[in-house]
């Protein structure tokens, strides 16, 4: 007997409808970031990120990747 791979049935499609409007109204707004104020900043925005997880690992005692 032949099968399909997709299901057409109203439980399915309501189940669909449900989870895509849980994802619109629901997980979406929370997970955006706020629009940045202006221009990024070198010594403002990106220094911090690079201080905080890049320059213990590759600072100026070690300028090239670690062997680890």
């Amino acid at each position: 007997m032949f099968r399909s791979r997709f299901c057409f049935c109203v439980l399915c499609a309501a189940l669909a409808a449900a989870v895509a409007a849980l994802y619109l109204f629901v997980v979406t707004p929370s997970t955006q970031a706020a629009a940045p104020k202006g221009p990024v900043s070198f010594i403002d925005d990106v220094a911090p990120i690079l201080k905080k997880n890049c320059f213990g690992c590759h600072g100026v005692k070690n300028p090239r990747a670690s062997s680890t």
